[in-house]
């Protein structure tokens, strides 16, 4: 696998409008790792593609509420799930 590539600005503030064709984009260029790392830990195919697609929903409806890139879902996301340990 190559090195990460995120959004660039244009593609990030396509993605905060939700703009469809960037959302389509965005899930070509993650939906394998993710679902790597989620099958890695659930270890069941079917329950990691139901969570793969949470992930994506989850990432569509909080869009609007990102304020400096795509990280934040994801920096947002480990702090609920820490507070859930």
């Amino acid at each position: 696998m190559g090195k990460f590539q995120g959004l660039d600005p244009a593609q990030f503030f396509r993605f905060k409008k939700r703009d469809h064709a960037i959302f389509d984009q965005v899930y070509a260029m993650y939906h394998r790792v993710c679902y790597v790392v989620i099958y890695s830990i659930l270890k069941h195919h079917e329950t990691s593609e139901d969570v793969l697609q949470d992930v994506f929903l989850k990432a569509y409806e909080i869009s609007r509420d990102l304020s400096s890139g795509p990280e934040d879902f994801f920096n947002t996301s480990k702090e609920k799930a820490d507070a859930l340990d």
